[in-house]
């Protein structure tokens, strides 16, 4: 239908968008930075967890409650979600660390290959049971005894609107990154803290869109 279909594209567009921003930026401080920047990714990527599943998830919870009491969601869709973020999260962050063939928490380039293929592969399966194969697991329900009874669509006004707010969102985020991350990572020498605060910096930067 029309709303499967905006739904699942702005779903991908809001995905790659973010994450475009984020891989440039990153890319960009880490040839700034040189060697001492090797940990950013990681650091970036785990804030990033970090302040989606406990900060906007939880956020969402109290206000949502606070206005509706009660919160209807898809069991199913929030456990496919999950299922790939952990999966993701394990092979990118937390399995470097048990890694022998290198030295430190990293990988050699063949188990990086391996790692960035499988998350590949772990976001293709992602998106196809996103959009084809369970794609009602991810629309909100209009009716919490008929799941199969979606809210209705929104209409062209909105769904321009969408686009345009997220398009400005973008090119702040965009202008924001370039002329802030000298004065973070200023800030962070001068205040002494330890350089993943940086990685918690760009990780709020980059989910403003969202």
């Amino acid at each position: 239908t029309p709303y499967v279909a905006i739904l699942s594209f702005g779903f991908l567009v809001l995905a790659l968008a973010v994450t475009v921003i984020e891989v440039a930026l990153i890319v960009s401080m880490m040839l700034a930075g040189g060697p001492d920047k090797a940990a950013l990714p990681r650091d970036t990527i785990f804030s990033t967890l970090m302040i989606i599943c406990n900060g906007v998830v939880g956020l969402c919870l109290v206000v949502g409650s606070l206005r509706h009491r009660e919160q209807v969601f898809r069991i199913e869709g929030a456990n496919t979600s999950l299922a790939t973020l952990i999966a993701m999260a394990a092979l990118t962050i937390v399995l470097p660390t048990f890694t022998t063939s290198s030295p430190g928490p990293t990988y050699t380039s063949a188990q990086l290959g391996f790692a960035a293929a499988m998350s590949l592969l772990l976001w293709a399966l992602f998106v196809f049971v996103q959009t084809v194969r369970h794609r009602d697991y991810f629309l909100p329900a209009a009716d919490p005894d008929n799941e199969a009874v979606h809210a209705a669509a929104p209409s062209n006004t909105q769904a321009w609107a969408s686009l345009g707010l997220l398009l400005v969102a973008l090119v702040v985020v965009v202008g924001l990154a370039k002329s802030l991350s000298p004065g973070i990572e200023a800030g962070v020498r001068e205040a002494g803290l330890p350089t993943a605060v940086i990685g918690i910096a760009i990780a709020l930067l980059v989910l403003m869109p969202e």
